[in-house]
């Protein structure tokens, strides 16, 4: 029997060395499927599932922007569902206006703010994105602070949201009620109080002059952003303003916006992101939700586009230096 088993094991032997006979192929299978496993599992860590909320200023200024995100939303949906490898995509889109429809007449949340439900069903979103309407301001600002807030307690639902990753893109060229009357004295001119009268001087233009009624829910900006930046993986404020001009504290609107992203502090899950390239959108939704993943994710999606897309893009997101 001994005899038996000897020349067996020599025959297995020999037809591993030839590559050609059965023996120890089962064992090459076994540990390709090991490594193949690792390889899976490797690339699903690097593409976890993630609800994207992308949320827009929806005043008249905004609509270029939001036309943007219109015409190249076939081309962020074949990136983020055309490739169901690299993780399960759901988009919710939302909207922003002011808070008021005349001066001291504040509106129903329903009326200023809209947050559809998260799909990723393409004619879905095409159609919530298409339905997007402006209105008139009563004032300059508008009710980011409000939208943020909102937005944080519906990414807080962790029972619908559990094991997921979620990243918040807002796009807005204003600022929140309520940021002005907290702006350090001594920087711009102006009343600080609920109703903050500023200034914008454009040169070569007459004076931008703006008005902040207060949010009437008296909700505190910065708090809305915090919030926000606590219950997202990332959440990253796309500054629109083509405001050359600054505030009379030689301050522009950027700066501010900048500001209050940038006061989360240390452990930030906040990006601020100053936008003059509008073509960069669709790059930029794109991207920025694969970072949501990894930085592997999002380099790997970088290499697709052109170029200057590549080299800007990057810049912005600070893809590769995480």
């Amino acid at each position: 029997m001994s005899d038996i088993k000897k020349r067996l094991e020599d025959k297995l032997r020999q037809s591993g060395a030839a590559g050609a006979l059965p023996g120890t192929a089962p064992r090459q299978i076994g540990q390709g499927s090991v490594s193949e496993r690792a390889e899976q599992e490797r690339q699903r860590a690097q593409y976890a599932p993630v609800d994207v909320y992308l949320l827009s200023d929806a005043t008249s200024s905004m609509f270029p922007v939001i036309h943007t995100v219109r015409d190249g939303f076939d081309a962020i949906a074949q990136e983020l569902f055309g490739h169901p490898e690299r993780g399960d995509i759901r988009i919710s889109i939302g909207y922003v206006r002011d808070h008021y429809q005349g001066v001291g007449v504040p509106m129903r949340e329903e009326d200023f703010l809209t947050i559809h439900p998260l799909s990723a069903d393409l004619g879905t979103l095409q159609r919530y994105i298409r339905g997007i309407r402006s209105i008139t301001n009563a004032d300059n600002v508008e009710g980011y602070e409000c939208a943020w807030l909102r937005l944080a307690e519906l990414m807080g639902a962790h029972e619908t949201t559990a094991g997921r990753k979620q990243i918040a893109v807002f796009f807005g060229d204003e600022l929140p009620h309520g940021f002005l009357a907290q702006y350090t004295a001594g920087e711009m001119r102006g009343t600080h109080s609920p109703r903050t009268e500023y200034s914008v001087t454009v040169p070569g233009k007459s004076p931008y002059h703006g008005l902040d009624l207060g949010c009437p829910n008296n909700v505190d900006p910065y708090k809305a952003w915090k919030a926000l930046d606590a219950s997202a993986n990332l959440a990253i404020f796309v500054g629109c303003s083509e405001q050359e001009g600054m505030l009379a504290g030689g301050v522009g609107v950027d700066v501010l916006q900048r500001k209050i992203v940038d006061s989360v502090g240390p452990g930030s899950h906040s990006k601020y992101v100053s936008l003059e390239d509008r073509s960069l959108i669709p790059g930029l939704i794109m991207v920025a939700t694969r970072l949501a993943q990894s930085n592997y994710a999002a380099q790997q999606t970088l290499a697709q586009l052109p170029d200057h897309q590549r080299r800007q893009i990057a810049g912005l997101l600070g893809v590769g230096n995480q």
